[in-house]
């Protein structure tokens, strides 16, 4: 009799260790679920911000190229990254530039480097295409 009461604290025991075993292990899924989740959600909404300022900085660059003479030039803004490099390339297509002397042209380029924005990490490069 002794020997079918070990048996069932001992199966009892086992039992409660595995369900303890189950429960931290379900546990820590959903906290690294969780947490994951939310850096997600930061992550979507950088993205979104930096987005907006990227368009607004579009077209910011238009109307100022345009108050400056160069009406409807092509202006497209590319990102280059990685893990540990950053650079956005500005490239303003207009034919009237062509015919800018280098220091005009480098005017130009710092007019337009006062639209740059700040991001982390990132650089501006700036490109004409006659």
């Amino acid at each position: 009799m002794e020997k079918k009461m070990e048996r069932k604290r001992f199966k009892l025991i086992f039992e409660n260790i595995v369900f303890t075993i189950f429960f931290v292990f379900i546990a820590i899924i959903a906290i690294s679920i969780t947490a994951k989740s939310h850096e997600n959600k930061v992550t979507y909404k950088e993205e979104q911000l930096t987005a907006a300022m990227e368009k607004t900085m579009v077209r910011e660059v238009r109307e100022y190229l345009s108050e400056e003479g160069y009406e409807n030039s092509g202006v497209m803004l590319n990102k280059v990254y990685d893990e540990d490099y950053c650079v956005y390339t500005l490239s303003v297509h207009n034919k009237k530039i062509a015919d800018l002397s280098d220091d005009n042209r480098q005017k130009l380029i710092e007019g337009l480097s006062g639209f740059a924005f700040e991001e982390l990490g990132c650089d501006f490069e700036y490109k004409f295409i006659f």
